[in-house]
């Protein structure tokens, strides 16, 4: 057996290992084929143990995390996300790489910045661009709404969107919204418009 190196407060990247997102915390009193075993601590925030071997030869590098990315990545070259891409009134227009959506999320997701027909800028999930979930900055909460949006406009019909009407009230005395108000000619109320979608 060599001689025993404490390797407490060791950065794995900053000692040979550049992939590494370990940094050694202190050592755990196993000792094992893999000479002394460390606790260590990912950047993803977990917590793991590791021979020194292992943490030097770089055979693991992470808690396991960086072999997920890797895979998300390899995934994520045959994606169709490419940047000017267009999804409902989203433009992409930079990609973020991946991060991890929340604090107590487990799984990183490729996230990419896109500006909305709008004006305004966004960061989203690349699945949720994908799948429609996500196809504008909020500037309009639905598809069913955009779709009702373009068919009053098509027909030059006198509307507002997204807009409370002082006269009515719930039960508790609080303005109700409405997703549309639509007018007749003289500028007088037709119609309120709920979209339920």
């Amino acid at each position: 057996m060599g001689k025993f190196i404490d390797m407490t407060g060791w950065v794995m990247k900053e000692h040979g290992v550049p992939e590494s997102r370990l940094t050694i915390l202190n050592d755990s009193g196993k000792r094992g084929s893999g000479g002394v075993y460390w606790n260590c601590k990912c950047e993803c925030g977990k917590l793991t143990c590791v021979g020194s071997s292992q943490l030097r030869s770089g055979n693991t590098k992470s808690c396991g995390c960086l072999d997920r990315d890797n895979i998300i990545n390899r995934n994520m070259s045959k994606n169709t996300i490419k940047i000017g891409d267009k999804y409902g009134y989203l433009t992409v227009i930079q990609d973020l790489g991946l991060r991890y959506p929340g604090p107590n999320s487990k799984k990183r997701r490729r996230y990419f910045l896109c500006q909305c027909d709008c004006g305004n800028y966004i960061e989203a999930m690349g699945n949720s661009i994908q799948s429609g979930k996500k196809s504008s900055c909020g500037c309009l909460r639905s598809r069913g709404e955009s779709i009702i949006t373009k068919i009053l406009k098509q027909n030059n019909i006198k509307f507002e969107h997204d807009k409370f009407f002082p006269q009515l009230l719930n039960d508790t005395k609080r303005r109700l919204r409405f997703d549309f108000i639509i007018y007749n000619e003289d500028g007088s109320v037709n119609r309120f418009v709920e979209f339920d979608g």
